[in-house]
């Protein structure tokens, strides 16, 4: 992961597909910058910074460690695809990873 807009983050996002073909993104070994209501999204395209067209997937749960977010069987989120992690109470981008699917 790495921080935007003076936000310091460090750690890990990916995309697992389980068997059945569902996806669940893991935020492993997260350091993220303590802020208020950070919502975790994933968003097509490579780099992205804003949530747009993207799918929440839920608040994130702390900003330290490992943590996992089921993500909807709509959405097929793959290679290319970016984990942003987005403030909601400023709307701005805190930390975001582009990632591969594993």
């Amino acid at each position: 992961m790495v921080g935007h807009r003076d936000h310091d983050a460090t750690g890990t996002a990916s995309i697992y597909r389980r068997g059945d073909g569902s996806a669940v993104v893991a935020l492993e070994d997260i350091d993220i910058e303590p802020g208020p209501d950070y919502r975790v999204f994933v968003v097509r395209g490579p780099d992205g910074e804003s949530p747009g067209d993207g799918t929440e997937l839920d608040g994130l749960r702390g900003n330290q460690g490992t943590q996992y977010y089921e993500v909807r069987s709509d959405i097929d989120p793959g290679s290319g695809w970016t984990v942003l992690v987005w403030c909601r109470a400023f709307g701005v981008p805190v930390a975001n990873a582009t990632q591969s699917a594993v």
